[in-house]
């Protein structure tokens, strides 16, 4: 059996067979361990599982309904690739979520929720020093997501939970794009943005912080959709 759905079974002890296939290739399209392109074969995955074929077929059937997994004409199941559509539905609602969540916080955050973002930005910089990219996407996460957290704001935060994962699987895509050396989205440059936006809540000016936050994420996702870069699935993830 597969070590990483072994986990997940004993992770989720009481869901059944469907449910844990269901977890496992959400998890693996999500972490880009299955690539985008992917065609995913039914009969070997039944025996790497070691479940029926039809659990496996209701679980992928799922997915497709989750849009990460295309049917094609001829019943083959394909992990969808990188949308441009859904990138930009993606980066505007992030921008209606963080920037009503900076909104709030510009009146309410914390001395202990500043040392929390600036402990973060301090990471990100070590990262780009050591070329730890994985550690930067992660930081980088970390930073926008806590401060929708850090609003208190239940419904803003339950929004960022439904996208959450999709936030990641296109954080992951950018370990696979083939930048120019002048245009790596992990680089200095994005941390003094994050650095700009965590200046402007500590000012509580609510119209700076919003234009900073809507700029950076419409810097990222050009870098995302940018027809010169190219994705390399085939390499090495960084």
């Amino acid at each position: 059996m597969n070590q990483r759905f072994r986990e997940i079974a004993t992770e989720f002890p009481s869901e059944s067979s469907n449910k844990l296939v269901h977890k496992f290739l959400y998890r693996e399209i999500m972490s880009l361990d299955l690539k985008p392109g992917t065609r995913l074969n039914l009969s070997q995955l039944s025996k790497e599982l070691e479940v029926s074929r039809t659990t496996l077929r209701d679980a992928v059937l799922t997915l497709v309904d989750e849009n990460l997994v295309e049917k094609t004409h001829d019943n083959k199941f394909i992990v969808n690739e990188l949308k441009t559509k859904e990138v930009a539905n993606l980066y505007a609602s992030r921008r209606i979520i963080e920037c009503g969540a900076a909104e709030i916080l510009c009146e309410t955050i914390t001395e202990e929720g500043i040392k929390v973002l600036s402990s973060i930005l301090d990471q990100m910089e070590q990262a780009v020093k050591t070329s730890d990219f994985s550690l930067f996407s992660k930081l980088d996460l970390a930073f926008h997501k806590n401060i929708v957290l850090q609003c208190n704001n239940e419904f803003l935060i339950s929004m960022y939970q439904l996208i959450a994962d999709y936030i990641q699987r296109y954080m992951n895509y950018t370990s696979f794009i083939d930048y120019p050396r002048d245009r790596t989205p992990f680089s200095p440059v994005i941390v003094r943005q994050h650095r700009l936006i965590l200046h402007s809540l500590k000012q509580g000016i609510p119209a700076n912080v919003t234009y900073l936050i809507r700029k950076h994420f419409s810097d990222a996702e050009k870098l995302i959709l940018n027809p010169d870069y190219r994705l390399t699935f085939t390499k090495t993830k960084k």
